[in-house]
């Protein structure tokens, strides 16, 4: 019999660009109060802490670290991506001992309601469009502070983009179910073709455990 502590086993330290995410059966990824963490399940959520634990940085947008609460980890640095709508009542931008990054658009107005604790760093990315910054320019910036296992927690469209510009290296998609559905044999592939209409990847592994199914894939090697 699978159990959880098994398909946790199946996710190593990897050496590239990953990123994270969770839908449902009907395509949702998040719940009524704009959070994923309706769509999630336990074991989902015991997955999300193990990679950021086998990662060195967890990324993710202002919307997002805002929409979920996020707070600050000891696993890894929290980077946070800021575009051009001021950053909100995040609580991982309070007082922290732990690392946390804000990467802004140069271009963009820097914000000015950062936590005065040492441990948050604001780093202003040179960029091309006005008020945000590309998939290349984020990873060039990843690159460049010296990561080398980031975790991308980023919503649909970021996820999108940066899988659109080659840069995610291995998606971790878990699809959740009610009680009362079953998984089926196509459930992954409709699952990631629905989320990423236009990218090509390829399935690694696909493990079921309750209302989970947890599923890695990865780009083509060239």
């Amino acid at each position: 019999m699978i159990t959880l502590a098994d398909v946790l086993q199946t996710y190593k330290p990897f050496n590239g660009f990953r990123a994270n995410f969770v839908v449902n059966l009907e395509g949702s990824y998040l719940d009524l109060n704009g959070s994923s963490k309706g769509v999630s399940t336990p074991e989902d959520l015991a997955l999300l802490i193990h990679l950021r634990k086998i990662s060195d940085v967890i990324l993710v947008s202002a919307k997002s670290a805002f929409s979920e609460q996020l707070k600050s980890t000891s696993a890894a640095t929290l980077l946070i991506v800021k575009g051009s709508s001021p950053l909100l009542d995040i609580p991982a931008l309070s007082a922290t001992d732990n690392r946390v990054i804000v990467l802004a658009p140069e271009n963009a107005s820097q914000p000015t309601s950062l936590s005065s604790s040492s441990s948050v760093h604001l780093i202003a990315v040179t960029n091309s469009v006005v008020d945000r910054i590309s998939p290349i320019e984020l990873a060039s910036a990843i690159q460049s502070l010296g990561f080398k296992a980031p975790i991308s927690e980023f919503g649909p469209v970021w996820l999108r983009q940066l899988c659109e510009a080659g840069i995610v290296d291995e998606l971790c998609l878990t699809v959740t179910k009610k009680p009362h559905q079953e998984f089926h044999e196509e459930s992954a592939a409709l699952a990631i073709e629905a989320l990423l209409p236009s990218v090509q990847f390829g399935l690694v592994s696909s493990i079921e455990l309750g209302d989970n199914l947890f599923t890695r894939w990865q780009k083509p090697t060239k």
